[in-house]
């Protein structure tokens, strides 16, 4: 294939006016140039905003002009987004840059950014690329040491932007060293580190397997919750965490605190059900008249036996549900659980049904088979207002 050292692109049919963009290629250092009315507008500056985002390099019009990259630039790019262009810019022309991007991607990109945002020239640039990596370390404000130029290369991430480089940033002003023996460091370890720094020690980090730290974060913030809805003592919570060997452990805690909270609920409500047993509480008529395995469930007493039968607390949702807020059913079928439905009406009048809550026993997300029958379900409902 012949190599393609500068590609024309015509934007006029788009843009309804004269435009075109031209590409240098890979071999001559990229760089970009537009021509509009016969001006040439010349962009040279890799710290400038990028003309298009690295996704664009998989366009087909870009195709043979993308190929003139080396492969393994490209995809080591990808994970740098919102810099990426401008750093093919850098290391397309220098290549101390080059070396530098592919020997330590990471601290590249941190180099990268602490360039652009303190205004540096590319000369200045490329000449710190001949640095020493814990003069680098030090230009970024991070520790020069051994153990954090290790840590730093270790740190992964789907991609890295802004929230990274602070919560990088953050991790190494505490006291990091521990985490060297681990082979990688994920962003999203991180992110809990940083939320839950009593745990670095714990049982639970020194036997952690596995990549769920998203998960993790979301079962300890919602035990954090728990614990503060049901007024139980916050330390003793947290020792709790700290104590579990895995997520399934973390999980099992949260389900347990997820069920006292049922049963609070319950009893609340089964004392409202109890002093209103003269006068039951009806609700509206539902806007879906349902079927054999969607019923509608039409009173106070109904959704408060539901409650008690599958052990959640949709029963809290009442008072909407009185109030035609929210409308609650049964589904029998695949499974047992209990259906909340809010109404979204379109701008040209029509109504549609939205899922609020559907849930079965212990306050758990049904299963595919049954979302899908439900799905399938609300997708045949619409009303006229």
């Amino acid at each position: 294939m012949p190599e393609l050292h500068e590609l024309h692109i015509d934007f006029s049919p788009l843009l309804n006016a004269p435009c075109i963009v031209i590409l240098i290629g890979w071999k001559r250092g990229i760089s970009w140039s537009v021509i509009v009315g016969g001006e040439t507008e010349r962009h040279y500056n890799p710290f400038e905003e990028s003309l298009f985002p690295i996704e664009f390099l998989d366009h087909q019009c870009l195709r043979q002009w993308t190929q003139q990259i080396p492969v393994e630039i490209v995809s080591l790019l990808w994970r740098y987004k919102g810099n990426a262009i401008g750093m093919l810019m850098m290391i397309s022309r220098n290549k101390p840059a080059l070396n530098m991007f592919l020997q330590r991607p990471t601290l590249f990109w941190l180099l990268f950014r602490c360039a652009q945002q303190n205004g540096w020239t590319e000369a200045h640039f490329v000449d710190c690329c001949d640095r020493n990596t814990s003069e680098l370390m030090q230009l970024i404000n991070l520790p020069s040491s051994n153990t954090a130029i290790e840590i730093l290369n270790k740190i992964t991430a789907p991609h890295f932007a802004q929230h990274q480089q602070e919560i990088i940033q953050q991790l190494f002003e505490r006291d990091y060293e521990w985490l060297n023996v681990r082979n990688d460091i994920p962003d999203d370890l991180i992110r809990f580190l940083l939320s839950h720094w009593e745990y670095r020690n714990s049982a639970l980090m020194k036997c952690w397997q596995g990549n769920a730290y998203s998960k993790l974060t979301n079962a300890a913030f919602a035990i954090q919750q728990l614990a503060g809805a049901l007024e139980l003592d916050y330390k003793t919570s947290m020792n709790q965490i700290y104590d579990c060997v895995n997520l399934a452990k973390v999980e099992l805690l949260q389900y347990e605190l997820l069920q006292q909270q049922a049963e609070q609920v319950l009893l609340v409500y089964q004392n409202i059900a109890n002093d209103a047993a003269e006068t039951p509480i009806k609700f509206p008529a539902p806007p879906f008249a349902g079927t054999d395995d969607i019923v509608p469930i039409t009173s106070f007493t109904m959704l408060l036996n539901e409650s008690q039968l599958l052990r959640h607390h949709m029963v809290s949702y009442s008072s909407k549900i009185e109030t035609g807020q929210y409308y609650a059913y049964q589904v029998l079928y695949p499974e047992c659980a209990t259906l909340l439905l809010l109404l979204f009406r379109s701008e040209d009048g029509v109504i549609y049904p939205v899922i609020k809550k559907l849930l079965t026993f212990d306050s758990k997300p049904v299963s595919t088979a049954t979302f899908g029958l439900v799905t399938e379900w609300l997708n045949q409902q619409k009303v006229k207002s």
